[in-house]
């Protein structure tokens, strides 16, 4: 591993510390529609794990699993946030966090992603966190919480999404350029 500070791993001690909240579960609630906005960045993504009352499909979990791990791996690392809805508000340029999209089984999404986590990219990337944190007001439903750290071994190819080399830029993950392919 990259041995230099990491704002990632420094986002993701802060979540397992609730820095702050009674616990991560407060935590992480009190990131959506916070005053100021938190927003995703190139060490911060939110995903939604449920849709219209309904889990996501397999497929588009091992699609978002492996671009998330490629991408951060490939640049500083970053955390990925199962259960927060983000969007870009009128007139914002970054999507921030809006709302909430729990995961409804957040110990099942935890094993899925350690199951998936080994052919999720070419190569591995070893050294990923994942911490699964049910909410008891919510009949259990609640966050899934990743840490990616910058890889030693990259660039990292997405398998589950066209076997596309992928890296992070701002709030989006894109294709590597073939000039940084190059290097």
């Amino acid at each position: 591993m990259p041995n230099r500070p990491s704002i990632a791993e420094e986002l993701f001690a802060k979540i397992m510390s609730h820095d702050g909240h009674a616990n991560p579960v407060a935590f992480l609630r009190a990131m959506v529609n916070s005053q100021p906005p938190t927003v995703e960045s190139e060490f911060l993504d939110f995903k939604s794990a449920s849709l219209n009352g309904a889990t996501i499909s397999d497929n588009d979990i091992k699609k978002t699993w492996s671009e998330a791990l490629a991408g951060f791996a490939t640049t500083g690392g970053g955390v990925l946030i199962w259960g927060v809805d983000a969007r870009k508000p009128q007139g914002a340029t970054v999507d921030q966090a809006s709302g909430f999209n729990l995961v409804l089984d957040p110990d099942g999404l935890k094993s899925r992603l350690q199951q998936l986590h080994h052919q999720a990219t070419d190569p591995p990337i070893p050294g990923v966190k994942i911490e699964s944190f049910p909410d008891p007001a919510e009949n259990g439903h609640g966050f899934v919480v990743c840490y990616v750290p910058e890889s030693d071994y990259k660039p990292h190819r997405s398998e589950a999404s066209g076997k596309r080399w992928i890296m992070r830029v701002g709030d989006s993950f894109v294709d590597v350029p073939p000039s940084v392919l190059r290097n």
